[in-house]
């Protein structure tokens, strides 16, 4: 199992914000995710399942997200994406920056700027990532 922050210090990316420039999250990653299931029971496995490109995963990513901003631990168990990319999409949700563009190194100042706070609120974060490949 992975801490977000662990995975994050492995990219290629500008270094995290110090603390005093990082700013507030926003109340939500999903602005509906209350709505649609983001206060889940604690202490119970969640499986979702659906058809390639259903969005399964950005729903999931958000969810997640929101419940970690809510002092929450979280843990995805992922059987087909690295943890690494795990960590690339969480850092596309927070940042704002499309995931295609944190794959373009270097960045603009401005975009190094808004990457390196997004990165520093991120690890913070209560939420791990388990690369369930092979599991029985």
């Amino acid at each position: 199992m992975f801490a977000l922050r662990d995975l994050l210090a492995g990219l290629s990316l500008p270094a995290a914000a110090p603390a005093s420039s990082v700013g507030a999250a926003g109340a939500y990653a999903m602005p509906a995710a209350h709505l649609l299931g983001g206060d889940l029971p604690q202490g119970h496995v969640h499986v979702w399942s659906g058809p390639p490109g259903a969005g399964k995963t950005a729903f999931l990513l958000g969810l997640l997200l929101d419940a970690a901003r809510r002092n929450r631990g979280t843990c995805l168990a992922t059987y087909d994406l690295p943890a690494p990319s795990v960590a690339l999409r969480l850092l596309a949700i927070e940042s704002g920056v499309p995931l295609a563009d944190l794959d373009r190194v270097p960045f603009s100042s401005a975009a190094a700027q808004t990457v390196a706070r997004a990165r520093a609120r991120l690890e913070a974060l209560p939420l791990f990532v388990l690369e369930a490949r092979g599991f029985p």
